[in-house]
């Protein structure tokens, strides 16, 4: 399994990248590019994704507790900051 605890990929280019079942306890993705991106099974505790882009990103049983998203958050299903909630995904 991939462990990336705590690893910043602020503004991070990551378009269809797979991380299902990976570890990313408190992994910044603040204003990164995660569209498409496989994040099924994935443990997101405490990560950031402040502006960070999830359209058609793949959340199915990730966990998500304490994630932390503002109004520049773009969701898999493209709705925006708090029109969603990242449990509406797994």
């Amino acid at each position: 399994a991939t462990i990336m605890t705590g690893v910043d990929f602020t503004t991070a280019q990551m378009p269809f990248a797979d991380f299902n079942n990976a570890t990313l306890l408190g992994t910044n993705f603040s204003g990164a590019n995660l569209t498409g991106t496989r994040l099924a099974g994935s443990n997101l505790t405490n990560a950031v994704l402040n502006g960070a882009n999830l359209q058609g990103a793949s959340m199915q049983g990730a966990n998500v507790s304490g994630v932390k998203f503002d109004e520049r958050t773009t969701w898999p299903d493209g709705k925006k900051g708090s029109q969603s909630s990242p449990a509406n995904y797994i």
